[in-house]
């Protein structure tokens, strides 16, 4: 009868543990959804200089929420030459407070030869500010 007992003992100690490693795992995967399901619902904004003849600052939101608090920093600064005048990009010098799903924003930098004089490279380092509707910050470097 205790060799039954210590046996009945041992197997409902081989069942805590056995439920406990499956809790775990149970738990990494609702930890892995909830990731999924959070990055499939943020906004996702990016930045584009759109070249040509003519060159043009792009900010879309590509997601399918609204992203908030949108800024964009350039390394070298940007600007917008119109005529004699060189003023500051409003694109980059300028936070958005809100920018809707499927919302691009647009604006006129320069004719492709002020651009390269300015920037003989023609290469930008930058960051990509935003933040979701729970105020989670995305920061993105391009």
């Amino acid at each position: 009868m205790e060799i039954l007992t210590a046996l009945l003992v041992l197997i409902t100690g081989v069942y805590v543990f056995v439920t406990y490693k499956i809790l775990r795992a149970n738990e990494r995967v609702v930890s892995t959804i909830q990731e999924q399901i959070n990055s499939s619902v943020r906004p996702y904004i990016y930045f584009d200089l759109a070249h040509g003849p003519l060159i043009n600052a792009k900010l879309k939101n590509t997601g399918i929420t609204a992203g908030y608090n949108v800024s964009v920093q350039l390394d070298p600064q940007l600007y917008v030459f119109t005529g004699e005048k060189k003023l500051k990009a409003r694109i980059t010098s300028n936070t958005i407070s809100l920018m809707p799903p499927g919302k691009e924003i647009e604006e006129f930098i320069a004719g492709y030869p002020e651009l390269e004089e300015q920037t003989p490279s023609l290469k930008y380092k930058g960051t990509l500010n935003y933040c979701d509707v729970n105020h989670q910050e995305y920061i993105e470097e391009f």
